[in-house]
């Protein structure tokens, strides 16, 4: 159990880091737009690996149900990057120091 914990704790942390990451990508192009902005993300994904991404979009509308893209899966993916990432990142991190 406790190495169970341990891991939640290690991929909640990393995944905190990730948001981290990419709010200071956002700090970093506020700074040239001379305004905040967020970046969604789908477009880090995009930007990352643009063919990762229309895998997971055809194999989720293809081999499972074309709803859980457009209803659920496409919402997410606008929501800011360090946000997306973050919550869940947090929630590991407090479940792993159990």
């Amino acid at each position: 159990m406790r190495m169970i914990c341990r891991a939640t704790w290690f991929l909640g942390a990393g995944l905190a880091l990730a948001a981290l990451a990419a709010f200071a990508w956002d700090l970093s192009l506020s700074v040239k737009a001379g305004a905040f902005t967020m970046s969604p993300a789908g477009k880090l994904w995009f930007e990352l690996h643009a063919p990762s991404l229309n895998a997971a979009q055809a194999g989720v509308q293809r081999q499972l149900w074309p709803w859980l893209w457009d209803g659920v899966l496409f919402p997410l993916l606008t929501a800011p990057a360090w946000l997306l990432l973050g919550i869940p990142g947090a929630l590991m991190m407090r479940l792993g120091r159990r």
